[in-house]
């Protein structure tokens, strides 16, 4: 394959704004003649520390991120890895939302570890590493060889997760060949896996749901423990101030019973979401459920990008849609909704981003804004 191209000060200069959230991937992809993902891997790699933490060679993460690149189809109009680098990108950004949300004198926010960066990094510039340009569906309706190998389940999702194993398992490629224990290299392929199986989406409201109670059970918890708390201060408190009744003036004593009214009891301690996302971030699955919220809200970042660049990636969507669609028709099986490009109408693709952004996308960014604090993405929808 042929190699990427150098690093120009133009381009140089454009990924200083890497991290920010109007970054524009189709811009890098002219500048780095469709090479944003092995542009984009390298600076928020270099960027976050992530080399320097974990010795990670630098030319070996260059051939790393030039064969996920190569891997993905450059006829796919949409899961290319212009998606990849974009997720990616978006995940570099949530994690500095993060650390303002919850200010810390970590560099990684809620205790996020350099590996666990690096995996969540990996995981968003390969998660749909091979894309066929065909939904999980259509690869299951025609009993696709991926559909065989994977059983049906999480088909796609577990095909990307193991092209970037393959690639890793190159020894040219391995960017953690003498660096990682057994344990950790175990730890960070479970985490991958469960990252990049995170983003389908056919277990998304399943996913929300547990999210959320999740929450609520730690916020139920910890109102409990600082309730307990107050009400245990309370007593002692009173057990002194009916001491001091006693000392003090008779006159008090004789006063009638229906005169006297009991001490406020305590109120009950409403946990803050910063309470909430420390003590969840304070266990590893508590820290892999904050990734896989990020990852996700990352895969389906964009209608809450400036509108320039949600109707590009909008537009794109809607024509490996269509592509499908054609594939299905030929193949004289039922076009699936939305994807029939003979009957459909501007009407129609604008009703069905609608419906996207509406039950997929929003649910996700409202639970980011009720349990991160984070509001600048769900109000940009």
């Amino acid at each position: 394959t042929q190699s990427p191209p150098a690093m120009t000060a133009a381009v140089q200069k454009y990924l200083v704004e890497a991290r920010e959230w109007n970054f524009d991937i189709f811009r890098l992809s002219d500048m780095t003649e469709k090479s944003p993902l092995y542009f984009v891997g390298l600076e928020l790699f270099q960027s976050f520390g992530l080399f320097a933490d974990l010795t990670i060679d630098v030319s070996c993460f260059q051939r790393f991120l030039h064969r996920v690149e190569s891997g993905y189809s450059k006829n796919i109009p949409y899961h290319n890895s212009m998606h990849g680098a974009d997720v990616c990108q978006a995940c570099a950004h949530m994690l500095d939302a993060l650390k303002t949300a919850f200010p810390t004198r970590s560099r990684f926010p809620l205790g996020l570890s350099s590996l666990e960066v690096t995996a969540l990094f990996l995981s968003a510039l390969a998660h749909d590493l091979g894309h066929p340009g065909t939904n999980n569906a259509f690869e299951i309706a025609t009993s696709s060889s991926l559909a065989l190998c994977y059983n049906d389940r999480s088909v796609l999702e577990s095909y990307h997760v193991s092209e970037c194993f393959s690639i890793l398992k190159n020894p040219s490629c391995d960017i953690f060949r003498g660096i990682l224990k057994p344990a950790e290299w175990k730890g960070l392929r479970y985490l991958m896996i469960e990252l990049v199986l995170a983003t389908d989406l056919e277990h998304h409201r399943k996913f929300i749901q547990g999210f959320e109670n999740a929450c609520k059970k730690i916020a139920r918890d910890i109102s409990a423990r600082k309730s307990t708390m107050q009400i245990s201060t309370s007593v002692t408190s009173n057990e002194a101030k009916e001491k001091q009744g006693r000392m003090d003036d008779a006159t008090t004593m004789l006063l009638p019973a229906a005169t006297k009214e009991p001490p406020p009891g305590p109120k009950k301690y409403v946990p803050t979401t910063f309470d909430v996302m420390r003590e969840l971030s304070g266990t590893a699955e508590g820290r892999m459920l904050i990734m896989k919220f990020i990852i996700k809200c990352s895969d389906i970042s964009h209608p809450a990008r400036t509108f320039p660049i949600h109707k590009r990636w909008s537009e794109l969507i809607q024509e490996e849609f269509f592509r499908q669609g054609d594939k299905e028709a030929k193949l004289g099986l039922p076009v699936s909704r939305g994807m029939d490009r003979h009957s459909a109408d501007n009407k129609s693709v604008a009703k069905g981003n609608v419906g996207f952004i509406q039950y997929v996308v929003r649910p996700l960014y409202e639970v980011m804004e009720k349990r991160m604090g984070i509001h600048q993405f769900v109000t940009s929808l």
